[in-house]
């Protein structure tokens, strides 16, 4: 049985009132989230009786929940459940292409939202190998031969050795952001001179958002998810803290790169997309009919992510 949280309490909410990265109350949209409560591991978390709104901003094009879990609590459930983040991921496609840009073999690497270190399995440098999260988690220490510095990417003032990086990873962490000016601030003081960033989230602008609703993504259900970027968006972000964007690529999920091998060797993964199927073939255009709304599953086939490189100019 899931254990409820009770998550109703103003001190447990954050408001957003004008769109986190541009300061615009302009909004394209705004759309109520189709569910009364989140799911996460074991837990059940309700939402305010207001319900949680979604909305697109008219100047950047951010999308973002008006409502967030306050960064305190967040920490708590992310440290209750670390296990949740420990990923088998070999990281092969990343780190062919961080071979590819660094084009030396001695370049200085940070990884942030490192988990429990997956990316440096198959990173060869002969420079240092560090990390940032806002757990320690078990193993990392194993795994870096730089420094692991602990909080989150938007903190205003991140401990760390002031020795900066040829290379940063940010994969799956821009959607988890509070202060997305903030954070890039911090990864211009992190990445050196011509440095590069890379950088992968979710794609709002992809079929699923497009089609259905962005209230209707598997994507924008999750509690630990708040603001939701197309390539519009990130380019705007980028230019305002004067980095160039470098490639855009329209990708899988990291741990959907090999979809087919998965749902061949995987049961689960089978229902899962099954599940998709019949659920668009099926339960959306009824649940359109009766006026209701629906939540799509996840589908491992779609590319319904960004993988953007930056360079500090």
């Amino acid at each position: 049985m899931k254990e409820k949280i009770d998550f109703i309490k103003a001190d447990r909410w954050k408001q957003i009132e004008v769109c986190p990265v541009c300061g615009c109350n302009d909004v394209i949209y705004k759309k109520k989230l189709p569910y009364k409560r989140y799911n996460f591991c074991d837990e059940i978390i309700d939402f305010p009786e207001e319900g949680i709104n979604i909305s697109k901003c008219s100047q950047c094009s951010l999308v973002y929940k008006n409502t967030i879990p306050l960064k305190n609590f967040l920490s708590k459930i992310f440290v209750k459940h670390e296990k949740k983040w420990n990923s088998n991921y070999n990281y092969l496609p990343e780190v062919k292409l961080i071979n590819n840009l660094a084009q030396k073999d001695n370049f200085d690497i940070l990884d942030i939202g490192a988990s429990n270190g997956g990316l440096f399995n198959n990173v060869h440098t002969k420079g240092r190998c560090s990390a940032l999260d806002i757990v320690n988690y078990s193993g990392i220490e194993k795994k870096i031969t730089g420094e692991f510095i602990k909080g989150f990417i938007e903190d205003t003032d991140l401990n760390w050795s002031g020795n900066r990086y040829d290379i940063v990873t940010i994969f799956d962490v821009f959607e988890h952001l509070y202060d997305p000016n903030q954070a890039v601030k911090n990864l211009s003081k992190l990445t050196k001179e011509k440095g590069i960033v890379i950088i992968e989230t979710g794609n709002i602008e992809s079929y699923y958002p497009n089609k259905y609703g962005t209230e209707s993504w598997w994507y924008t259900s999750l509690f630990e998810h708040h603001i939701f970027w197309s390539l519009d968006s990130l380019k705007f972000l980028a230019h305002r803290h004067k980095f160039d964007l470098v490639k855009c690529l329209y990708k899988r999920h990291k741990n959907h790169t090999y979809p087919l091998n998965e749902i061949k060797k995987n049961s689960k993964n089978m229902i899962q997309s099954s599940k998709v199927i019949l659920h668009e073939l099926l339960y959306i255009p009824i649940a359109r009919i009766k006026k209701r709304n629906t939540i799509l599953p996840r589908n491992l086939l779609a590319k319904d992510h960004l993988q953007i490189i930056l360079q500090k100019t």
